[in-house]
This record gives structure tokens, C-alpha cells and sequence, in this order.
């Protein structure tokens, strides 16, 4: 993407940057979404959106509580990686490897009620925490 701003995405930024109030936070970042969607640049909106504004922010949602949310949303796309990532994070916010296995069987569970066979890491498979 070009280095020059267009007006939009200047109103875009500086709507999120001057936000004090959480939902207008959530407005201008849905705004933001839809604009770097528009160009293409989902990877930035992974990182910056995805991880930077909403899992980062832990005012509703504990580290391990978002972990809980994310790990069987990516767990059930067989996305191998992110899986692992998560795996390793959920041990790094404190949870025992044990209660770790212990959701993974569950979305097991889940995803093979609905017809889905999981092919990712178990969290014995995480040798960095």
C-alpha cells in the first residue's frame, strides 16, 4: 500500500486515536476494518484490530478468558500455527496443561458433532511456554 494517506483513512486514525469512550473505539475501528479490508490488508488488521484493540484489552475478558474465547475458534479451522501459538499462550496466562487438554477434548467434541475432525498440536506438543 502506498505510503500517502487519503482523507478517509486520515479521519479513520485520528476518530481512534482521539477516542476516550470503548464503543467508539469499536465504531472507528469497525470504519478502519472496512477500509483496509476495501485495499487488502487483512494481515493488518489482524495484528493491529484483532490483536491490538479488541484481545488486548482486558477491561471485559481476562488473558485466560480470551484465550478460551480465540484457541477453539482457531483450533476448529485446523489453523496448525496459530494453534500452537495459543496452546503456548494459554499456558503463559496460567493455566495448567491439564486444564488446557481438558478444553481441547471438548472442542474435539464439538467439532466432531459437527461433523469436523481436528488436525492440530495438543498442548504436550508446546516444548516453549
Amino acid at each position: 500500500m502506498s505510503k500517502r494517506c487519503s482523507p478517509i483513512w486520515i479521519f479513520v486514525s485520528t476518530s481512534l486515536a482521539n477516542s476516550r469512550d470503548p464503543r467508539e473505539d469499536h465504531l472507528a475501528a469497525h470504519g478502519l476494518v472496512q477500509l483496509r479490508l476495501l485495499t487488502g490488508e487483512t494481515a493488518w488488521i489482524s495484528v493491529n484490530v484483532s490483536y491490538g484493540l479488541f484481545l488486548s484489552d482486558h477491561r471485559i475478558l481476562t488473558m485466560q478468558e480470551t484465550e478460551l474465547v480465540v484457541t477453539p475458534a482457531i483450533m476448529t479451522q485446523n489453523l496448525r500455527g496459530p494453534t500452537y501459538w495459543h496452546l503456548r499462550a494459554c499456558l503463559r496466562v496460567g493455566m495448567e496443561p491439564e486444564e488446557v487438554e481438558a478444553v481441547h477434548k471438548v472442542i474435539e467434541a464439538v467439532a466432531a458433532h459437527g461433523g469436523k475432525t481436528l488436525d492440530v498440536q495438543r498442548v504436550a506438543d508446546v516444548t516453549d511456554a
